[in-house]
């Protein structure tokens, strides 16, 4: 296909893992850089089914026709992947995969920081058990992460309950509030 990920590249037999280029460059994407490849999405799901990558395009799809429908200002930097409101407030968009428990990690969503760009928040849609549908969305200011993961289980996801969108539409209402 001609696309590079890091998961092609630990499938290959010709070329080291991506552990080996982010121990050498930092990360996966300053590898690439250095060698002038242009990734085609800033939003990398490594593991994902086809289906995650729907369901992001599909939400932003919903996002931009809220800008139209309800005249809000909205705006979507496709280089980026990140939403922009206000013309201030910077959004990245997650779509989060259900893991199912293992070993001493509880069923849950997990939220890889690394693979998002710089944002002053995060839309966080999380996918239903099966994996096929999301199960409902959070805007929640990026300062609540402080490492470069998050694991959202059923216990924690209390702490959140302020940031869930009672739909998509309630973004622009909630955004007013993120500092």
């Amino acid at each position: 296909m001609g696309l590079l990920s890091a998961p092609r590249l630990n499938e290959s037999g010709f070329f080291p893992t991506h552990h080996t280029y982010n121990q050498r460059f930092g990360t996966l994407t300053a590898a690439y850089e250095r060698i002038g490849y242009k990734q085609t999405d800033t939003f990398r799901y490594t593991h994902a089914s086809n289906g995650i990558r729907i369901l992001h395009r599909r939400l932003i799809c919903e996002l931009l026709c809220i800008r139209f429908r309800l005249g809000q200002p909205l705006t979507f930097d496709v280089k980026r992947q990140v939403l922009k409101i206000f013309g201030r407030l910077s959004v990245s968009i997650a779509v989060l995969q259900w893991l199912a428990p293992r070993g001493r990690l509880r069923a849950g969503w997990a939220l890889h920081l690394n693979n998002l760009q710089p944002c002053d928040a995060i839309l966080i849609a999380r996918m239903d058990p099966a994996n096929v549908a999301i199960l409902d969305c959070h805007l929640v200011p990026r300062s609540k992460f402080l490492g470069p993961r998050f694991r959202f289980t059923d216990v924690n996801m209390r702490r959140f309950r302020r940031f869930r969108l009672a739909s998509l539409s309630a973004i622009v209402r909630l955004a007013r509030g993120v500092k």
